[in-house]
Formats: structure tokens, C-alpha cells, sequence
């Protein structure tokens, strides 16, 4: 069974944030919302979440999916320019 580098890519990006969503679970119930550190974990699922639509993008671009890919792109842009208040 041969796995594609782009799928690798993506299962890495997806894992990352399934690992982000269960630490943070267990993080604010013990630490609470009020940590400086919870502020970056905020930060964080909105980036990996867009970061796994660019994955998928980059797959779909390999696979020569454009149509696909033109919507995981847009996706990706549009989840960035959405959380960018939360960084900013």
C-alpha cells in the first residue's frame, strides 16, 4: 500500500489538530480561560484548521483536482481572514 507524500501531509496537519483539541479540552478545565497560555492555544485551532485546508489544497493541486483545490484554497483564505481578529 503506497501512501502519497501529500496525504502524509495532511493526516500530520489532521492529527495536530485533533492532539490541539484534546489538550485544550483538558487545559482549560484544569487552568481555566484566564492563562496567558490559553490565549495562544486559542489562536492555535483556528491556524491548524486553516492549515489542514491548505493541506488539502496542496493534495488536491497534486492530484490535479482543481476544482477541489480552488475550494480548499478559498476555504483556507477565508478561515485565516476570519480568525485574524483573534491574533490581531
Amino acid at each position: 500500500m503506497k501512501v502519497k507524500k501529500t496525504q502524509i501531509l495532511v493526516n500530520l496537519v489532521g492529527g495536530l489538530l485533533l492532539f490541539w483539541a484534546v489538550f485544550q479540552a483538558f487545559y482549560f478545565t484544569k487552568y481555566g480561560y484566564e492563562t496567558s497560555f490559553a490565549y495562544y492555544l486559542n489562536i492555535a485551532g483556528p491556524a491548524l484548521f486553516s492549515l489542514l485546508l491548505l493541506a488539502q489544497a496542496i493534495k488536491n493541486f497534486v492530484e490535479k483536482d482543481f476544482k477541489k483545490f480552488s475550494l480548499y484554497l478559498i476555504l483556507a483564505v477565508v478561515t485565516a481572514y476570519i480568525f485574524a481578529p483573534y491574533v490581531l
